[in-house]
Order: C-alpha cells, then structure tokens, then sequence
C-alpha cells in the first residue's frame, strides 16, 4: 500500500475472518482507503479478469490440495505483462548443529506433516513448469537460505514455529508423542547453546511476467 499510494489499488484476499478482520482494522487506522477485502479463496474468488499489475502470494500454494487450479485463477487476474511473485519452500536444509539429537529428523517429519494436509514441501521446483503451461516468462528464481545462533532472529522465528506445531505433529499421526518430545527437548537444549547453528529450510523467490 505504501508502494502505490493513494492513486493505485489494493486487493486483500485472506480465507480467515479473523485476519481479515485485523487487516481492515490497520488500513483504518492510517487511513488507508482504497482497498478492497475479499474473504475466501484463490480457488473460488470472484476475482476480476486481466485486472492486477502484481499478484503476491507467500506461503500459500505449498499447502493447498491442487496448486495449478490455485494459480490458474489467480493467472487469469493478471493483465498482460502483470507479475505474480511467489515465495515458498523447497523443503531442503533444515538443520540444527551440533547434529546427533532427536532434532535430526525433523525436516522428514515435517515434510510428512505438509503431506498430510495435501500440499507439497518441494511445491517452489513445480512453480517453473506451471508458469510455462500457462504463459508466463519467468523473470526472478532464486533460492534464500538463513542461518544463526542459539539467541539469533532466524532461530526464534523457527522456535515459534516449532513449539506449537511437533505437538501439532505428534497429534496428526507424523510421530509418536516419545518421539515429539524428544525433539523438542532437543530443540530446547539447542536454544541453550552457544556453539549452536541453525539452518532455516529453503524458501525460494519465485516471479513471473504474463506474455500477450
């Protein structure tokens, strides 16, 4: 929004009330007026046609059921020469040093857990064939990697990710509940470490240009 001022438009599309509600609440607040809040999904939307100069979409098409009906739609909103940017996983790289805990394994088992909801945790190496089947140039494909210590932000942010979903985990099915709390005991004595490195998973930024 602060990017296009009050001259351009924006779109808030967000299948969860709750969220949407918060979103509408901050534009209010600076006086943001010329937004427009959809509630829903990419897949069902009343999205206009040939419409949006930019389409951004962030750890969304990872986790759904059928990624290319997800995008279509959203293709079909682009204008000519309107960029969709995407950025999400290539499940690779997650790591925790020193190695040798229950924490090793955790990249399978979240991988697993992404399965288990129906979406898929390589979702970043589908995006180039999909844009090709559907007329798009691909302008931006790079891959970001972070790293840190026991008391970095790239660790704390994993944190909050960690203790709520092993849990999350143990409940689906993915592992047992010895299993889960070992790893996030693990987990938690690495956070006590100073000799500790952590390796986020790979996450790709991913752009693509509409052709006539």
């Amino acid at each position: 929004r602060e990017r296009v001022g009050e001259s351009g438009e924006i779109t808030a599309l967000e299948p969860s009330q709750f969220y949407l509600d918060w979103f509408r609440d901050e534009s209010n607040k600076k006086g943001w007026s010329n937004i427009t809040y959809i509630l829903g999904t990419a897949e069902s939307a009343p999205l206009p046609k040939r419409y949006y100069d930019f389409i951004f979409v962030r750890w969304v098409v990872g986790f759904v059921s059928d990624p290319e009906k997800f995008l279509n739609q959203l293709f079909a909103s682009l204008k000519v020469g309107g960029v969709i940017a995407i950025q999400d996983y290539n499940y690779e790289g997650l790591s925790l040093f020193p190695m040798g805990g229950a924490f090793d394994d955790v990249a399978d088992a979240v991988r697993a857990y992404w399965r288990s909801g129906g979406g898929d945790p390589y979702i970043a190496s589908r995006i180039p064939s999909i844009f090709r089947k559907n007329n798009l140039e691909m302008i931006d494909y790079h891959p970001n990697c972070l790293a840190g210590g026991h008391d970095s932000n790239v660790i704390e942010w994993a944190h909050r990710f960690f203790i709520t979903h092993i849990q999350m985990m143990v409940d689906k099915g993915i592992m047992n509940q010895q299993t889960g709390d070992a790893m996030l005991a693990d987990w938690l004595a690495h956070r006590k470490n100073p000799d500790t490195v952590f390796f986020s998973p790979i996450v790709v930024d991913i752009a693509g240009k509409l052709k006539g």
